[in-house]
């Protein structure tokens, strides 16, 4: 039984169980349209003219993907499997038009207007390796705009990259070592391979794979390198075939059920405890959780402020300087690129600040993040724990399960589990538990958004230095401007530029990840609020069939438990 099934076969006996108790748990039932709806992107990333779209047409069995496109026209494209051949074009604005297969070039050559392409084809080897789903990535050397925003998108979206580089390359280039940093950064596994090795002896071949299996190492790949020739479809549905989709789910699902089991034995054992207490206990409960949420939602923008200053003021200067220094290393490079390759020092330029933000800003918010459910958590604990209002009936509520909870959530935001339902943005409005959920596509999003207004910052004066380069001059002359004008203009420019433009994305994105965490524990104890109402109102309607209800309760909390030992901690 695949691990999908295990865990539908999970989620499908909790939920009704839970009806026959007249419980509901919105997590779960969340939980389980992901599982019945997830898709795992598998972007296959590399240089322009690397060979990815020639591999995957191999693999297709067709030449569908243009393969004489130039890196303007270069456009994300995911392949899915359908009964029937049709595009799904996404604009810039996240509208969705239908096409038909003859209109790819077009679209293709008007790249600009589009974020990416979804293609549907009834294809035996699409079909084949379902739930995985290929996606034709631009090139590193794509226009600035058009890689930023794909790389950065499936970053989030893609749960496992497939790398190609050209045996041409000889090895791993500086650009895609940036790029396994990155993936190391959001914890991605990936697959690598060698393109084009038909036009390589087989020893130069089994050199190249020598040198760069030895790079690899130091991102402890201990898998085997890929060779592709020109028509290496064959390879790539055995390397497709070696990615295990179980272990991907697995991967994505099993912490959130687990945790979310142990909120549902919480919420029994809290509604048994109610039953069990007398009236005047429960009620005490009702208003301190009341009381409680009233509290954090007082608080809300005071926090944000305080940490708003606390962050911004310390951190931005801190960030803009760690990226001012890895250009400043790398300043010799850039040098030469200044001088022979002006729109080259362009790209460079924007590569090394896209990449540096991306680990300082997603190592900052881990630190806030954890930050700021532990000071929430800490608010709650001080309240439950006042002895004029405490009440042994919220000693059923574990507060540190809570905290944990919030915190795997806040996680899982990284690891592209916010992609998993395509309708997340329609779902704004609904509450409770599925807020959660929510939060994990509104939290994943916060490199993007801090990543991009910053660049677009830096692409602004990038024309005026490419200009300043295109003057006759002889080398030496043109390599003491080029060395005076990055140290002292690129680089304070940029260093000036990010802290300028960085704090109101920083607060906006801050006040978004207070409110998401709030509107989660607020959620769970408005849970335990409801749980408690419940078993008060059973009391008063069913009087002497009280111990019919707790037994009840008790059955259905065993039946709960047997389940999830056969299908979540013993699968």
């Amino acid at each position: 039984m695949s691990i999908r099934q295990q865990y539908l076969n999970y989620t499908n006996h909790v939920i009704a169980t839970l009806d026959s108790l007249e419980m509901k748990n919105e997590t779960l039932e969340k939980l389980k349209t992901d599982l019945q709806q997830v898709e795992l992107l598998i972007p296959v990333i590399g240089a322009f003219s690397a060979g990815k779209s020639t591999l995957i047409n191999s693999f297709l069995g067709n030449n569908l993907l243009p393969t004489a496109i130039t890196p303007e026209t270069a456009l994300a494209t995911e392949l899915r499997y359908s009964s029937e051949d049709y595009i799904e074009a996404i604009s810039l604005k996240d509208e969705v038009t239908r096409y038909e297969l003859a209109d790819l070039t077009t679209l293709k050559d008007n790249a600009k207007n589009y974020k990416y392409l979804r293609i549907y084809l009834n294809n035996d080897n699409l079909k084949a390796i379902q739930p995985l789903v290929l996606v034709d990535m631009p090139g590193f050397d794509a226009p600035i705009e058009a890689h930023n925003q794909a790389i950065l998108n499936y970053l989030a979206k893609g749960i496992h990259f497939v790398f190609l580089t050209s045996v041409t390359d000889g090895n791993i280039t500086s650009s895609m070592k940036r790029e396994l940093n990155n993936l190391q950064l959001f914890n991605k596994t990936f697959s690598f391979g060698i393109s084009k090795t038909n036009l390589k002896p087989a020893e130069d071949v089994e050199q190249v794979k020598q040198v760069i299996t030895e790079q690899l190492a130091d991102y402890h790949y201990a898998e085997e390198v890929i060779l592709f020739n020109q028509n290496g479809g064959d390879n790539l549905k055995a390397l497709l075939k070696s990615i295990d989709p179980e272990q991907l789910l697995e991967s994505l699902f099993a912490d959130l059920l687990k945790q979310n089991y142990l909120e549902i034995i919480e919420n029994i054992n809290l509604n048994i405890s109610t039953l069990k207490t007398d009236k005047d206990e429960a009620q005490k409960a009702i208003k301190l959780l009341k009381d409680s949420i009233l509290k954090l939602q007082q608080e809300k923008n005071n926090a944000i402020e305080e940490l708003g200053f606390t962050y911004s003021q310390n951190r931005i200067p801190r960030i803009a300087k760690e990226v001012s220094n890895e250009l400043f290393l790398r300043k010799d490079s850039l040098i030469n690129l200044a001088i022979h390759n002006p729109e080259g020092l362009s790209h460079e330029i924007n590569s090394l600040t896209k990449d540096k933000l991306l680990s300082e800003v997603q190592r900052h918010f881990k630190e806030m993040n954890a930050d700021i459910v532990v000071n929430i958590s800490n608010k709650i604990k001080t309240e439950f724990a006042k002895e004029d209002t405490s009440t042994s009936l919220l000693k059923n509520i574990d507060l540190q399960r809570l905290q944990e909870n919030t915190s795997l959530l806040l996680t899982k935001a990284q690891t592209g589990l916010q992609n998993l339902n395509n309708n997340l943005q329609s779902q704004k409005t609904q509450k409770n538990a599925t807020n959660a959920i929510r939060a994990i596509a509104t939290i994943a999003a916060v490199t993007t958004s801090i990543v991009n207004p910053a660049l677009e910052l830096v692409i602004i004066f990038l024309p005026e230095i490419i200009n300043f380069f295109t003057q006759q001059q002889r080398e030496e002359k043109a390599r003491q401007n080029a060395e005076q004008h990055i140290i002292y203009k690129v680089i304070p420019d940029i260093e000036r530029k990010l802290k300028e433009g960085l704090p109101e994305a920083f607060n906006d994105q801050l006040q978004l990840m207070v409110n998401q965490i709030n509107e989660h524990i607020e959620a769970q104890l408005q849970q335990k609020q409801e749980e408690i109402e419940q078993a008060e109102k059973a009391r008063s309607e069913q009087g002497a069939d009280l111990d019919m209800r707790i037994q009840t309760l008790e059955n259905g909390k065993k039946s709960i438990t047997q389940t999830a030992t056969e299908y979540l901690f013993n699968a």
